[in-house]
C-alpha cells in the first residue's frame, strides 16, 4: 500500500510517503488520567505534584547555572 501512496522526494534519492491523516486518540483522552489503578497496586506518591514540580524547577535552574560555568 505504501508504494501507492503519494510521496515527496527525499534527499537520499528515495521517497517518503505523505500521510494526510492518522486516526488516533484525541489529546484530551491522554489528560484524563486517574491514579486509582496505580494506588490499587499499593503505590503512593512521596511528594505532592506541586512539591515535585518545585523540586524539578529548582534542579533545572541549578543544572543551567552549573553548565554555564
Amino acid at each position: 500500500m505504501a508504494q501507492d501512496a503519494p510521496s515527496t522526494g527525499s534527499g537520499q534519492g528515495g521517497t517518503i510517503p505523505v500521510v494526510e491523516h492518522v486516526d488516533g486518540p484525541v489529546g484530551v483522552q491522554a489528560r484524563n488520567f486517574s491514579k486509582a489503578r496505580i494506588e490499587s497496586l499499593g503505590w503512593q506518591a512521596k511528594v505532592s505534584l506541586r512539591e515535585g514540580i518545585a523540586r524539578t524547577y529548582a534542579w533545572i535552574e541549578e543544572e543551567i547555572r552549573t553548565s554555564e560555568r
